[in-house]
């Protein structure tokens, strides 16, 4: 069983590995076609991109691509991959010297994996497709947008705040959910009341299956990796390459301090185990990664101080009834996705359980609509072979357990100059608004209410 991939990432036809050993991969594996990276009418900017941040791009699609090209099945403890990696940059001195350290600690970070980075010169069959970039006006603030509560609330916001300026929204293609990100769209949209000009852009993301010759052997060996750990990654850079394009100075990743933080419900769920792409310290090595090849642009979270329940109760000072909010969509584990049902919550999941107490705690009531509650479920004793309620019980044993400010920083650093009382408060209220959900045991968080936060 080998864990180890190799991956040469390279769009023009003469750039071909230097040795055996090393799988080609380019954009052509993206399933969308380079149109889909922008809507009709809506344009990412006025100019062409620094090279910087086009290299940056490239090297975050080849990173998503060969993450989910690379299964985990295969690592020899069922998770821990290495990773080759090697990509076209204008500068390849530069990224050699300055930017590999923190991108493959970055990496190392998100994922859990071992990364290689190389990187080799881009030839002109390398530059991104210049349609994304030609004609258009300029923006006056980026912000990504994927139709759940957190960029559904940040959006809400920054569409009244009075700004004349053109606000840009950056949303990744999920097809299967779709009407769920137009219909939160159609909110920011309705709100703004045609008082300050939206534009979108729209990333691909749906990867076509490797090698149909050997899935047609084996199904298994075709199958694209399940976890996703870096498309954070490749959201936030497609950001902040639309801010570059826009000369702006930040990009804004809205997400609530208590996702953003997501303490382990375990210890087996410590590190890349669970999802840290909004992590404060996975920012800082994003941002810094952005100073080592020579860019301006940071990438901020606005929502760190709040928990989900400060997020919903802004959207509903918005005026979004429960009814409009249920159309936004937050499923880790989506039955849309797999097929087995036309629901697009699961209800089980804890990004649901997160949703549910956010929801409850704004509005005293949730109308979205969950395949299955977890309380209502059998007992693991009693339950059927790979019933979700793994997320429901971690929940509740670490909502029975003390969670203290030397926690916040167990697994993972924080940033410099970042206190961890501060994210403490934030996840200690976060405790207070799940211990209200059914059945959970009320949760040893000793502070106020979260809209004090």
């Amino acid at each position: 069983m080998s864990s180890t991939f190799r991956y040469w990432y390279a769009d023009g036809q003469h750039n071909a590995p230097r040795e055996s050993g090393w799988t080609r991969i380019s954009q052509r594996h993206y399933k969308e076609t380079d149109r889909a990276w922008d809507v009709p009418g809506f344009t990412a900017g006025p100019a062409e991109p620094p090279s910087w941040s086009a290299d940056l791009l490239r090297c975050a699609r080849a990173v998503y691509l060969a993450d989910k090209l690379s299964r985990r099945s295969k690592a020899d403890d069922g998770w821990t991959r290495t990773i080759h990696l090697s990509v076209p940059v204008v500068d390849p001195e530069l990224w050699t010297s300055q930017a590999c350290p923190v991108l493959e600690r970055l990496l190392r970070t998100a994922t859990g994996d071992m990364w290689a980075m190389e990187f080799h010169r881009a030839t002109g069959d390398d530059v991104p497709n210049p349609a994304f970039y030609a004609g258009g006006c300029r923006s006056g603030e980026v912000t990504l947008f994927s139709g759940g509560l957190d960029s559904l609330s940040w959006a809400l916001r920054r569409v009244s705040d009075g700004s004349r300026d053109a606000l840009h929204l950056v949303t990744f293609n999920d097809a299967p959910l779709k009407s769920c990100q137009e219909a939160a769209l159609r909110l920011v949209c309705h709100e703004k009341r045609r008082g300050r000009t939206i534009r979108r852009t729209v990333l691909p993301q749906e990867l076509r299956e490797r090698d149909p010759e050997l899935r047609e052997r084996d199904p298994l060996e075709g199958r694209l990796e399940v976890s996703s750990r870096t498309r954070g990654f490749l959201y936030a850079v497609a950001g902040l390459h639309v801010a570059a394009v826009n000369e702006l100075p930040t990009v804004e990743v809205p997400e609530n301090g208590q996702v953003a933080f997501n303490p382990p419900l375990s210890p087996a769920r410590a590190g890349a185990c669970s999802t840290r792409s909004v992590h404060p310290w996975t920012l800082h090595l994003l941002n810094q990664l952005i100073s080592a090849v020579g860019g301006s642009v940071r990438v901020e979270n606005p929502l760190w101080r709040e928990t989900k329940g400060g997020v919903c109760a802004a959207i509903r000072e918005a005026g979004v009834t429960p009814s409009e909010a249920a159309l936004s969509v937050s499923c880790g584990r989506s039955p849309v996705h797999y097929g087995r049902s036309d629901v697009a919550h699961c209800g089980c999941c804890f990004p649901c359980l997160i949703r549910r107490s956010g929801l409850l705690h704004a509005y005293g009531c949730d109308a979205t609509e969950y395949r299955r509650n977890p309380w209502d479920l059998p007992l693991p004793s009693q339950r059927r072979e790979n019933e979700p309620t793994e997320d429901w019980r971690a929940l509740s044993r670490w909502l029975r357990a003390p969670f203290t400010a030397a926690d916040v920083a167990a697994d993972l650093p924080l940033p410099p100059g970042w206190s961890p009382q501060h994210l403490h408060n934030v996840i200690a209220a976060g405790r207070g608004e799940l211990s209200r959900l059914p059945q959970l045991p009320p949760g040893r968080h000793h502070l106020p209410e979260p809209h004090g936060v």
